[in-house]
């Protein structure tokens, strides 16, 4: 009866045995696994701040980008308007020029 007593009695100290050592390796993994989890958080905080941050950096770039161009549109449609005046004063004075042009091939003894 002795030794059934103390082969129950060495059971269940390994099995106490097995429980703690499974127990401390569980507390290892979690507290591994918590680190891992903190990690990851930190790097996607990081990431999502540098993507914050190139959006706006790209979002600032765009509104320069648009003032650029109303500003060249602006500058294009005065350039317009001015060859547009310059081509009337052109024809006007092409009109002007003609019949001074047929009256000095008259007299040069051209066609009038």
């Amino acid at each position: 009866m002795a030794s059934m007593h103390a082969m129950r009695e060495q059971i269940r100290n390994k099995d106490e045995s097995w429980r703690e050592e499974m127990r401390v390796k569980d507390e290892a993994w979690r507290a591994e696994w918590q680190a891992s989890m903190q990690e990851l958080r930190e790097h996607m905080r990081v990431n999502h701040d540098s993507l914050h941050a190139n959006l706006g950096e790209l979002f600032e770039s765009m509104q320069q980008h648009d003032a650029q161009i109303a500003a060249n549109s602006s500058q294009i449609a005065q350039l317009i308007m001015a060859a547009r005046q310059d081509a009337e004063a052109i024809r006007a004075l092409a009109r002007i020029a003609e019949p001074h042009e047929r009256r000095i091939t008259g007299l040069e003894g051209g066609e009038q």
